[in-house]
């Protein structure tokens, strides 16, 4: 530790035995611990509420396309290709959407349950 920062130390330790501590900073500090106490645990629910709704699922955008069992879609940010299953009797193939669902892997394959078809953006642009 270098010489100034212990003098500092020290300085404030011996200020801090100097002051006289009154009960009415004792229930000020109260306070405050307890309203930390009250915003850590806000924290933490919301936290938690937003990963226990949001776990698994997944919004893909990117172009439809008809296959021997349904539908698929090749997703715009990582070229992964998801076979679609659920809520997928809106969705027509040549379209580009916005979908939201949960996602499986089984294998090297993915599969998107469609629960929500989100934005129709018209025909996919070669």
């Amino acid at each position: 530790m270098r010489p100034h920062a212990k003098l500092l130390w020290i300085v404030v330790l011996i200020a801090a035995l100097v002051l006289p501590a009154h009960a009415e900073s004792l229930q000020t500090a109260g306070r405050q611990i307890t309203a930390g106490i009250i915003v850590v645990a806000v924290l933490v629910t919301a936290i938690v509420v937003v990963v226990v709704v949001h776990h698994g699922k997944t919004r893909v955008t990117g172009c439809v396309s008809g296959t021997a069992g349904g539908f698929a879609i090749v997703s715009e940010s990582d070229q992964r290709v998801y076979e679609l299953s659920g809520a997928a009797a809106g969705l027509k193939a040549g379209e580009r959407v916005t979908i939201d669902g949960k996602r499986h892997r089984n294998g090297s394959f993915w599969s998107l349950e469609v629960s929500h078809l989100r934005q129709d953006f018209g025909r996919c642009r070669p």
